[in-house]
C-alpha cells in the first residue's frame, strides 16, 4: 500500500462490537486509515482489542461515554463529532463497527480513494449501501479478508418516514468529509449499514 499525502481518519461509537469491530480495524489499517474510538460502556474484550500492539499504534484516541441503560444515540453522535473535531486529519470518515468501506475500483485503497476526491475538489463523499444478510453464515470474527455473505440489498434513496420530510436516507450515506465543513455534512441518524461504493458529492449543491 503506497502512502497518501493526506491524512484520513474514521471516528466509531463502540458498545459491545468486539465479535466485528477486529474486522472493522484491520480493514481500515489494511486502507490507511487510523481512527478515534467512543466506547459506550462496552463490557466484552473491546479494550483487550484495542491494546493490541496491531490495533494499538493506528488508535489516535480512546474516549468512553457512560451507558446509562439504552443508546442514547443523540448524545453518542454529539460524542463522536467532539472525539473527530479533536483529531488532526484532512478527512473524516464515519465507520460503525459492523461496516466495511471501500472504492469501487478494485486495486484503489479507501485512502488513496479519498485522495483522488480531494484533489478534485469535493468536500463530502457520498457512499453507495449495501446490506448483506447473515441468511446462510454469519460474520467471523478476526476473518482475513472478505466475509463470506452471499446475499445482500442495495438501500438506495427512499423517502423518509414522516409524511412531508424533504430529506431522504441518501443523507446517511455522507460519511467522509473534510473537517471544515463541520456539522453541515453529518448523518442525521445512526445505522447499522455494510457499505460498499464509494461516490462523491460536492458541499455546496448537496447540503
Amino acid at each position: 500500500m503506497s502512502p497518501t499525502r493526506i491524512r484520513v481518519v474514521a471516528a466509531l461509537v463502540v458498545r459491545n462490537e468486539r465479535p466485528f469491530l477486529g474486522n472493522c480495524l484491520r480493514h481500515l489499517i489494511e486502507n490507511g486509515i487510523d481512527y478515534v474510538i467512543v466506547d459506550n460502556g462496552s463490557t466484552d474484550e473491546t479494550i483487550e482489542l484495542l491494546q493490541q500492539s496491531y490495533f494499538a499504534k493506528h488508535l489516535i484516541s480512546y474516549r468512553t461515554h457512560p451507558y446509562q441503560g439504552y443508546m442514547d444515540w443523540e448524545d453518542l453522535m454529539q460524542a463522536r463529532q467532539a472525539a473527530a473535531d479533536a483529531v488532526d486529519a484532512d478527512w473524516i470518515l464515519y465507520v460503525s463497527a459492523d461496516e466495511i468501506m471501500h472504492s469501487y475500483n478494485v486495486d484503489e485503497t479507501l485512502s488513496a480513494a479519498i485522495e483522488r476526491v480531494d484533489a478534485a475538489g469535493f468536500d463530502v463523499i457520498d457512499f453507495n449501501e449495501f446490506v448483506f444478510l447473515p441468511i446462510e453464515t454469519n460474520d467471523v470474527p478476526d476473518r482475513e479478508g472478505s466475509q463470506l455473505l452471499r446475499y445482500y440489498y442495495f438501500l438506495g434513496p427512499t423517502a423518509a418516514a414522516d409524511a412531508g420530510a424533504k430529506e431522504t436516507s441518501s443523507s446517511i450515506s455522507r460519511r467522509a468529509w473534510r473537517p471544515h465543513i463541520g456539522r453541515r455534512a453529518l448523518p442525521s441518524i445512526a445505522g447499522n449499514i455494510c457499505l460498499a461504493s464509494l461516490h462523491v458529492s460536492q458541499s455546496n449543491p448537496c447540503l
